[in-house]
């Protein structure tokens, strides 16, 4: 008696020697996930290889998507705030255009996430974002620039784990450390 995943394979190879398209890299490795997800107990259509053309985006994966945005807008918004490290320098946007290139890679960066969020699929596990959606993550993106300010007024000594005035030990006459 075979049991559900030797069954599942056989069916592959199956279909693997009925379509010469279908190789046995694509083959195992959509058996492969197909046991992750039996070991890890998720409960789930199969996916054979001849379905992943129509398989739907679900609203997990949106989530996820969602989730990688904003944290890539995250951080490159915090590129802003690094450029200005000092307390006392609050504007950020102080000389901004004064580097092009900076301002090059800025744009190209955000140009490129979201062409790889668009575009991606399932190569990236992303599922494609309208505009609004685009929007809202860069908002809550932008807020890094809030955040960098409010740090700026916060005191220095709250994120100080190390003393820099730290001594090194001297050995004593005994060989132990004073």
């Amino acid at each position: 008696m075979y049991d559900k995943e030797k069954l599942q394979h056989m069916n592959c190879i199956i279909k693997m020697e009925a379509d010469e398209t279908l190789t046995s890299e694509a083959c195992a490795t959509w058996f492969a996930g197909e046991l992750t997800k039996a070991v890890a107990g998720e409960t789930h259509e199969i996916l054979t290889p001849d379905k992943v053309e129509k398989y739907e985006h679900t609203q997990k994966m949106l989530h996820y998507t969602i989730i990688f945005q904003v944290f890539v807008f995250m951080q490159i918004f915090n590129l802003i705030n690094s450029r200005k490290i000092e307390k006392d320098e609050l504007n950020v946007f102080k000389n901004f255009l004064n580097n092009i290139w900076f301002v090059i890679i800025f744009i190209l960066t955000i140009c490129i996430q979201m062409v790889l969020v668009e575009l991606g699929g399932t190569a990236v596990k992303t599922y494609p974002l309208n505009m609004q959606q685009n929007i809202v993550c860069l908002v809550i993106g932008a807020t890094e620039l809030i955040w960098g300010l409010v740090l700026k007024f916060l005191p220095i000594g709250w994120f100080q784990c190390i003393d820099l005035k730290a001594e090194i030990a001297e050995e004593g006459e005994d060989g132990e450390v004073e």
